[in-house]
C-alpha cells in the first residue's frame, strides 16, 4: 500500500505543491551555488562505497529493514553530491551535461533518506518528489513517484516481505536510474572521480532495490 499524504482537502493540497515547488526552486538554487562555490572543503579518494569519509546519520529507531534501505539511498546520493561537484569543477556544465541537477537530486534524495533514518516518515515521499522534480534532465519524474508507491502506510511493521509484495514499480524504477548514472559515467570516464562516484551511486541504487525485493543487497543479479 502507499502512503497518503493528502487527507486535509483541496486548499491544503494546493499550500503543500506550492511549497514543494518552491523548496525544488531553492534545492536547485543552493546547487547552483554550490557548484559554483570556488571554496569546499578537502575530498579524499574514497573507499569502495564511501565519498571521502562521509557516513549517514544515527538511526532513531531500530528498524533494521528500513535503515538498510535508507543507508543505500544515503550513499547513493552522496554520490551523486560528489559526481555533481566534481563534473561542475571540470566545466561539464558547457559541454552538455548538468551537474546542478545532480547536486539538487542528491539533496533531496540525502533528505529523504535522513528522514527514513529519523522516523520522519511524512518527509520521505515529499522529498522523492523533490527529487523528481528537480531532476528531469537526465531522470523521469515518474521513477521517483514509483518509488513513493512503495511506501507503506505503517512504517513500523515493514520489512522485506510487505516491500516485496508492494514494490515491483520501484525496484523497476531504481534499476532505471541507475542505468542513467552508469550512461552518464561513460561520458564523463569511467575512470575519473565523478564517473567512479556516478557508478557507485548506481550500485547502491541497485542494492536498494535487491532489498525491496526481499533479497540481501549484495545478491547477485540474475544473468
Amino acid at each position: 500500500s502507499m502512503l497518503s499524504h493528502d487527507g486535509h482537502g483541496g486548499h491544503g493540497a494546493k499550500n503543500r505543491r506550492s511549497q514543494r515547488w518552491a523548496l525544488v526552486a531553492l534545492v536547485v538554487a543552493l546547487g547552483i551555488l554550490w557548484h559554483s562555490s570556488p571554496v569546499r572543503g578537502t575530498f579524499s579518494l574514497p573507499l569502495p562505497g564511501r565519498t571521502g569519509g562521509q557516513e549517514p546519520p544515527e538511526p532513531e529507531h531500530e528498524n533494521r529493514f528500513i535503515i538498510d534501505v535508507a543507508n543505500e539511498l544515503w550513499f547513493a546520493a552522496d554520490d551523486l553530491l560528489t559526481a555533481g561537484s566534481f563534473m561542475g569543477d571540470e566545466g561539464w556544465a558547457n559541454r552538455g551535461e548538468s551537474p546542478a541537477t545532480l547536486g539538487a537530486v542528491g539533496i533531496a534524495m540525502r533528505n529523504s533518506a535522513e528522514a527514513l533514518l529519523f522516523a520522519d516518515w511524512w518527509t520521505v515521499a515529499g522529498e522523492l518528489e523533490v527529487a523528481g522534480a528537480s531532476g528531469d534532465f537526465y531522470f523521469e519524474e515518474q521513477d521517483f513517484l514509483d518509488m513513493t508507491q512503495a511506501l507503506p502506510e505503517d512504517f513500523d511493521g515493514w520489512g522485506p516481505e510487505e516491500a516485496s509484495a508492494s514494490s515491483s514499480s520501484a525496484q523497476e524504477a531504481l534499476r532505471r536510474l541507475s542505468a542513467v548514472m552508469d550512461d552518464l559515467a561513460e561520458r564523463v570516464g569511467n575512470g575519473s572521480v565523478a564517473g567512479q562516484a556516478l557508478h557507485r551511486s548506481a550500485e547502491n541504487w541497485r542494492r536498494c532495490a535487491r532489498l525491496l525485493a526481499g533479497q540481501e543487497a549484495d545478491a547477485e543479479e540474475p544473468s
